[in-house]
């Protein structure tokens, strides 16, 4: 290769490798989205972190705020074996604050709170800026997993709930 082009081409390279590692970073983006997320699928689906979630696995608190997209809820995580629809009888006849989760039914309080959010089915592009929020909950759970709240994952509720 002549001098003259041996500079272009080292420029060009250059060039590329900046734009590639700059942030926000298109290389690190293509490495997460091809290699590392079906990794953490997989990893996830061996040892059990990704469970598959239903609605019966959470009670559902108060309204926090609503959105375009969506409305948000606090809640709480439903023990196993903590007999989930007297948990949920007991709930609704008695209101508690978002600070004091409901006593299980033996006796046992629930500790893991969550943020539940639920997407306006009726709206316009909002089941893909839901499929967007979960994507990005995943990514962040691998970029930054010490910044950032577990993601525990996504659930299409079995029938249709007044929340």
């Amino acid at each position: 290769i002549p001098d003259d082009d041996r500079w272009i081409v080292l420029v060009s390279a250059g060039f590329a490798w900046t734009y590639l590692t700059a942030r926000p970073g298109v290389l690190i983006g293509a490495v997460d989205a091809y290699l590392l997320a079906p990794l953490q699928a997989g990893f996830d689906a061996l040892i059990g972190r990704r469970r598959k979630l239903r609605a019966d696995d959470f009670l559902i608190g108060e309204k926090l705020g609503e959105g375009s997209f969506g409305i948000v809820y606090s809640g709480f995580v439903i023990p196993k074996n903590a007999g989930g629809a007297e948990v949920r009888e007991a709930y609704g006849r008695k209101k508690s604050s978002r600070r004091s989760p409901p006593p299980a039914t033996d006796g046992r309080r629930f500790e893991e709170k969550v943020i539940l959010k639920r997407v306006k089915i009726g709206v316009e592009r909002a089941v893909e800026c839901g499929d967007f929020e979960e994507w990005f909950n995943y990514r962040m759970s691998r970029a930054a997993p010490e910044t950032c709240a577990e993601f525990l994952g996504t659930f299409v509720p079995d029938k249709t709930d007044t929340r």
